[in-house]
């Protein structure tokens, strides 16, 4: 539907582990990940000992001619590493 629109790219801030897994699997590329223990206040870590066990959070991007070429394709779905 992205696509139809116009859209070139599409973006995911991720908080969860979960999330972020999700986005992988759908074809995105972590751009940025930052730790939670980065995250301070006075000096002191805003986020610890998250629920899902997620240690940052990640930024994620994906180029739909590079990443994702044919959505109708699963095997074009999957990560190229």
């Amino acid at each position: 539907m992205m696509k139809k629109q116009g859209c070139t790219h599409e973006a995911g801030y991720c908080v969860a582990t979960g999330t972020w897994k999700m986005g992988l699997s759908t074809g995105h590329k972590t751009a940025y990940s930052l730790p939670y223990d980065r995250y301070l206040e006075n000096g002191h870590p805003i986020f610890s000992n998250m629920h899902d066990g997620a240690t940052a959070s990640n930024t994620t991007l994906m180029d739909y001619k590079r990443d994702n070429p044919n959505p109708r394709n699963k095997k074009s779905m999957m990560m190229k590493d």
